[in-house]
């Protein structure tokens, strides 16, 4: 997947998604991802974060200011206590604040994409 991020009014879900069904209602879900390059330019501030099914789990993301590029890899950890025994999808999310932002690319080719979740206990 590769997209370009247009300034938005919060964090908006990417195609990037994975579920899994917890044992138990203490159970803890770890979530891992590994992407291509998220890359800004100019004055614009690009997030990242998580989804729990429609809600965004608050501070699991990052923020990376204007002129940064990462080039070859960029990877984010959460943990989650989704209280559950059902279904949850996990969804990776992106935000660009001021400006043009891009996901998984920075020179026009796309980057692998991995998000892990993963049961770790109560």
């Amino acid at each position: 997947l590769e997209a370009s991020i247009s300034p938005s009014s919060g964090l908006v879900k990417t195609a990037v998604k994975v579920s899994i069904t917890p044992s138990s209602v203490n159970s803890r879900v770890m979530l891992h991802l590994n992407s291509g390059a998220l890359s800004t330019y100019g004055t614009s501030v690009l997030k990242t974060g998580f989804f729990r099914d429609d809600t965004i789990l608050e501070g699991s993301g990052g923020a990376y200011q204007s002129d940064i590029i990462m080039s070859d890899s960029h990877s984010n950890s959460w943990v989650d206590s989704p209280n559950t025994t059902s279904e949850v999808i996990y969804t990776f999310g992106v935000d660009a604040e001021k400006g043009p932002a891009y996901w998984s690319t920075w020179d026009g080719r796309a980057r692998a994409i991995q998000l892990i979740a993963m049961e770790i206990g109560e």
